[in-house]
């Protein structure tokens, strides 16, 4: 996720880059976009709930317009003895029209200030907007409704990161959400044109692949498949996972997959979704899991098929052989390497390697992961083909790094 860019100012202050409108506004939620702690915070802040369900708050109202109902503790976002950092993704860039803010209803509570810093798709910084002021919400009482700030600016927003802050050191809110139109109008056109799309099928529908945003909707699913639907390595020792994520540092996140002597893999099951370069369907998906009660799967990294890496195919195909997936840049989603080789039992081998930002945050804060960890390679295209590895006794597992051996 974005990490923080530190603001000091006395009076609000704006930095932008204009752009055209392009189409309808669509309003920010949790259908389309995510929330994450900034770097700033513990693991566990919050005053009420637990860290996954108060993120799942922050961002869950329907529409705009929606009440909220801040009596019962499990509905809002409250943080005691400090500032909130949060961090969102919207998934593809908007230029943002309105925030929306369902601020809490008497002074000794309530947000008092909000900083805000946008960036693009590339983490470049594309506005600010500081000593944001909401009011109170709900006329002193429930239900609260959002306050609407108009926004005329910034455009290519991808990321943003928020301050919030309160007089009392209490902030205590309902919901926190925005509206943007997307800044690419090409999205649905059948054709992958445009930055930040990640996939195009010619629609805006969801729920066949590639959502309404062009962006590769979720394979995994909260659990992993069963494991005798997946192919699995033949000999001990032979599957391994390394996941880096250094404290302050997103930009040095790894993951690395092993999958060696592996159970008999044809060139059909895997490679043949690489070579028909589709524009929705034939993704590949590798999910990370664990025993724990975060929301499951920990982290999704998808690779498409087709496209052009550097001026050149991002895939190299050898007939009946192997595929191999390259990309210097890692983007749109971390990813630089992944490779098939097929073959018989103790034949088959796999290799996926991720670097940098666009890595999804891989949740190993405040004390690594819990074992079993298992992660799983998907193919989006219908065969229902899985690739598994499981880790029990991992060599280190702390809040910077996971690295095992295992079946």
């Amino acid at each position: 996720m974005v990490r923080s860019l530190r603001i000091a100012a006395a009076t609000t202050a704006f930095l932008f880059v204009n752009a055209p409108a392009h189409a309808a506004p669509a309003y920010l939620n949790d259908q389309n976009m995510t929330v994450a702690l900034g770097e700033s915070m513990a693991a566990e802040p919050f005053a009420n709930q637990t860290t996954a369900v108060s993120l799942a708050n922050v961002i869950d109202a329907p529409t705009a317009a929606s009440p909220e109902d801040h009596i019962s503790p499990t509905t809002h976002v409250w943080v005691s003895g400090g500032p909130l950092e949060l961090d969102f993704d919207l998934l593809v860039e908007y230029d943002l029209t309105t925030l929306h803010i369902w601020n809490y209803h008497t002074e000794n509570f309530d947000v008092d200030d909000i900083d805000f810093t946008f960036f693009d798709s590339s983490m470049a910084l594309v506005g600010t907007l500081l000593d944001v002021e909401p009011a109170l919400g709900g006329n002193g009482g429930n239900p609260i409704f959002a306050e609407n700030i108009p926004l005329s600016f910034p455009s290519k927003v991808r990321y943003v990161n928020a301050v919030l802050t309160g007089s009392n050191a209490e902030v205590d809110f309902n919901n926190l959400g925005f509206t943007g139109e997307i800044s690419n109008p090409n999205c649905g056109d059948g054709t992958i044109d445009q930055p930040g799309e990640e996939c195009d099928d010619g629609n805006s529908s969801a729920d066949d692949g590639c959502d309404a945003s062009c962006r590769i909707e979720s394979l995994c699913g909260p659990q992993p498949q069963p494991a005798e639907s997946c192919h699995l390595v033949t000999a001990p020792g032979k599957g391994q996972l390394q996941i880096k994520d250094p404290a302050g540092q997103p930009q040095k996140r790894q993951v690395k997959w092993k999958w060696s002597k592996g159970e008999a893999t044809t060139f059909d099951e895997f490679c043949s979704a690489a070579a028909g370069g589709g524009s929705s369907t034939g993704n590949y998906h590798f999910c990370i899991y664990d025993d724990s009660a975060k929301p499951q799967p920990l982290a999704e990294i998808v690779v498409r098929p087709g496209g052009t890496c550097d001026g050149k195919d991002c895939w190299k195909i050898k007939a009946g052989k192997k595929c191999q997936f390259k990309d210097k840049a890692a983007q749109p989603r971390g990813v630089s390497t992944l490779k098939l080789i097929s073959g018989g039992d103790g034949k088959a081998k796999m290799l996926l390697k991720g670097k940098g930002l666009e890595v999804p945050d891989p949740d190993l804060a405040p004390n690594g992961l819990d074992t079993d960890v298992t992660v799983q390679m998907l193919v989006d295209d219908g065969t229902d083909e899985c690739w598994q590895s499981t880790f029990t006794t991992p060599k280190r597992n702390d809040a910077e790094q996971f690295k095992a051996k295992g079946p």
